[in-house]
Protein backbone atom coordinates (compact mmCIF):
# COMPACT_ATOMS: atom_id res chain seq x y z
CA UNK A 1 0.00 0.00 0.00
CA UNK A 2 1.60 3.22 -1.07
CA UNK A 3 1.90 6.58 1.35
CA UNK A 4 -0.61 8.04 -0.62
CA UNK A 5 -3.70 5.56 -0.32
CA UNK A 6 -2.71 5.28 3.46
CA UNK A 7 -2.71 9.30 3.99
CA UNK A 8 -6.38 9.33 2.24
CA UNK A 9 -7.97 6.65 4.47
CA UNK A 10 -6.69 8.36 7.07
CA UNK A 11 -8.14 11.30 6.06
CA UNK A 12 -11.51 9.93 4.83
CA UNK A 13 -11.89 7.75 8.34
CA UNK A 14 -11.37 11.01 10.96
CA UNK A 15 -8.03 10.60 11.33
CA UNK A 16 -5.67 13.49 9.52
CA UNK A 17 -3.21 13.90 12.83
CA UNK A 18 -1.80 10.66 12.23
CA UNK A 19 -0.34 12.27 8.53
CA UNK A 20 2.56 14.12 8.95
CA UNK A 21 2.45 17.39 8.87
CA UNK A 22 -0.61 17.65 9.74
CA UNK A 23 -0.11 19.53 13.21
CA UNK A 24 2.07 21.88 11.85
CA UNK A 25 1.48 25.56 11.93
CA UNK A 26 0.96 26.56 7.92
CA UNK A 27 -1.19 23.47 8.06
CA UNK A 28 -3.68 24.15 11.15
CA UNK A 29 -3.86 27.70 9.82
CA UNK A 30 -4.91 26.56 6.21
CA UNK A 31 -8.05 25.19 8.02
CA UNK A 32 -9.84 28.54 8.70
CA UNK A 33 -13.08 27.01 9.30
CA UNK A 34 -12.11 24.57 11.72
CA UNK A 35 -10.61 27.07 13.30
CA UNK A 36 -13.54 29.27 13.59
CA UNK A 37 -15.83 26.46 14.53
CA UNK A 38 -13.58 25.38 17.61
CA UNK A 39 -13.49 29.13 18.78
CA UNK A 40 -17.32 29.45 18.20
CA UNK A 41 -17.82 25.89 20.21
CA UNK A 42 -15.53 27.23 22.86
CA UNK A 43 -16.86 30.67 22.98
CA UNK A 44 -20.44 29.63 23.11
CA UNK A 45 -19.32 27.35 25.82
CA UNK A 46 -18.02 29.77 28.26
CA UNK A 47 -21.20 32.29 27.50
CA UNK A 48 -23.85 29.58 28.76
CA UNK A 49 -21.47 29.01 31.71
CA UNK A 50 -21.50 32.42 32.51
CA UNK A 51 -25.20 32.71 32.19
CA UNK A 52 -26.12 29.26 34.04
CA UNK A 53 -24.18 30.14 36.75
CA UNK A 54 -23.74 33.80 37.51
CA UNK A 55 -27.61 35.54 36.25
CA UNK A 56 -29.33 33.52 38.42
CA UNK A 57 -27.15 35.05 40.99
CA UNK A 58 -27.96 37.99 39.86
CA UNK A 59 -24.09 38.70 40.08
CA UNK A 60 -22.60 39.90 36.16
CA UNK A 61 -18.72 39.51 37.21
CA UNK A 62 -18.40 36.74 35.20
CA UNK A 63 -19.06 38.85 31.90
CA UNK A 64 -15.60 40.43 32.47
CA UNK A 65 -14.00 36.82 32.45
CA UNK A 66 -15.17 35.86 28.93
CA UNK A 67 -13.15 38.17 27.69
CA UNK A 68 -10.38 37.67 29.75
CA UNK A 69 -10.30 34.05 28.23
CA UNK A 70 -10.38 35.08 25.04
CA UNK A 71 -7.24 34.20 24.34
CA UNK A 72 -7.18 31.03 26.09
CA UNK A 73 -9.75 29.76 23.93
CA UNK A 74 -8.12 30.78 21.02
CA UNK A 75 -5.36 28.58 22.04
CA UNK A 76 -7.41 26.13 22.74
CA UNK A 77 -9.43 26.54 19.35
CA UNK A 78 -5.83 25.87 17.93
CA UNK A 79 -4.91 22.96 19.75
CA UNK A 80 -8.33 21.66 18.66
CA UNK A 81 -7.98 21.65 14.94
CA UNK A 82 -3.93 20.83 15.35
CA UNK A 83 -4.95 17.45 17.33
CA UNK A 84 -8.04 17.19 14.48
CA UNK A 85 -10.48 16.86 16.58
CA UNK A 86 -12.90 18.73 14.04
CA UNK A 87 -12.59 16.97 11.46
CA UNK A 88 -12.74 13.26 13.93
CA UNK A 89 -16.51 14.88 15.14
CA UNK A 90 -17.71 15.40 11.57
CA UNK A 91 -16.40 11.70 10.69
CA UNK A 92 -18.29 10.14 13.86
CA UNK A 93 -21.31 11.86 13.40
CA UNK A 94 -21.93 11.52 10.09
CA UNK A 95 -20.93 7.65 10.73
CA UNK A 96 -23.95 7.72 13.24
CA UNK A 97 -25.86 9.13 10.89
CA UNK A 98 -25.87 6.78 7.87
CA UNK A 99 -25.72 3.49 10.84
CA UNK A 100 -28.94 4.85 12.07
CA UNK A 101 -30.41 5.91 8.29
CA UNK A 102 -28.92 2.44 6.78
CA UNK A 103 -30.99 0.24 9.91
CA UNK A 104 -33.70 1.88 10.16
CA UNK A 105 -35.08 -0.76 12.55
CA UNK A 106 -31.82 -1.14 14.25
CA UNK A 107 -31.35 2.02 15.99
CA UNK A 108 -34.08 3.81 15.17
CA UNK A 109 -37.32 1.56 17.63
CA UNK A 110 -33.89 2.80 20.55
CA UNK A 111 -34.13 6.35 19.92
CA UNK A 112 -37.58 7.37 22.02
CA UNK A 113 -36.17 4.61 24.92
CA UNK A 114 -33.22 6.73 24.55
CA UNK A 115 -35.10 9.64 24.95
CA UNK A 116 -37.04 8.44 28.05
CA UNK A 117 -33.94 7.55 29.99
CA UNK A 118 -32.46 10.67 29.18
CA UNK A 119 -35.80 12.80 31.32
CA UNK A 120 -34.60 14.39 34.25
CA UNK A 121 -36.15 12.80 37.53
CA UNK A 122 -35.51 14.94 39.95
CA UNK A 123 -37.74 14.95 43.39
CA UNK A 124 -38.88 19.09 42.65
CA UNK A 125 -40.24 17.70 39.65
CA UNK A 126 -42.84 15.34 40.94
CA UNK A 127 -45.43 17.15 43.03
CA UNK A 128 -45.81 15.47 46.58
Amino acid sequence: MSRAAVERWLRSNGLPACIKGHSRPRAVLRRPISLIACLALLLIADVALVIVTELPLGVATGIPAVGATLILEIALAYAMTAVGLPELAVFTVTWFVRSAWRSASGLTHVLPLLLVAGTPTHPASHPA
